[in-house]
């Protein structure tokens, strides 16, 4: 339970940088760096290797998606975060969660540009917000379903 207080702690404060500049602080990214490398010594699991494997996993999956700016640096850093605390398994469910929430953002831009008659404008979304949605999605169905945490 401790490690989903402290990642929607780092979470909220990532959507809330975000909202302010577009921008997610480094400090904040360090800090759950070492949250993450500290949960797993406390726990008995840390390996140097280990952690290095769940921090650059998501980078190399996403870097594809930060060439084409679909994702900014501070979005994929936060993925790293998430991996190092929660592991691979439940950091792919949150991603492809947050993608699925994304993409209805992006249908309703779509939708109510249409209705309004709008011209096209490129929208930009704070993917923070869906990686947080997906997030406590992710949280709520395992504790529905019976799933370790």
């Amino acid at each position: 339970m401790y490690r989903f207080v402290l990642l929607l702690g780092i979470l909220g404060l990532a959507v809330w940088q975000d909202l302010q500049a577009y921008k997610i602080d480094n400090r904040l990214i360090v800090f759950g760096f070492i949250a993450g490398a500290g949960i797993r010594i406390y726990a008995g699991t840390f390996s140097l290797f280990g952690s290095l494997l769940e921090l650059t996993v998501p980078i190399i999956l996403l870097f594809i998606l930060y060439l084409v700016r679909v994702l900014g640096a501070g979005d994929i850093k936060l993925f790293s975060v998430i991996s190092i605390i929660l592991g691979h398994s439940l950091t792919l469910q949150i991603l492809w969660g947050s993608f699925l929430v994304a993409a209805v953002v992006a249908i309703f831009y779509l939708i109510k540009g249409s209705v309004c008659r709008e011209p096209f404008r490129v929208h930009r979304i704070r993917f923070t917000i869906p990686i947080l949605l997906s997030y406590l999605g992710v949280f709520v169905y395992r504790s529905v379903t019976g799933g370790a945490w």
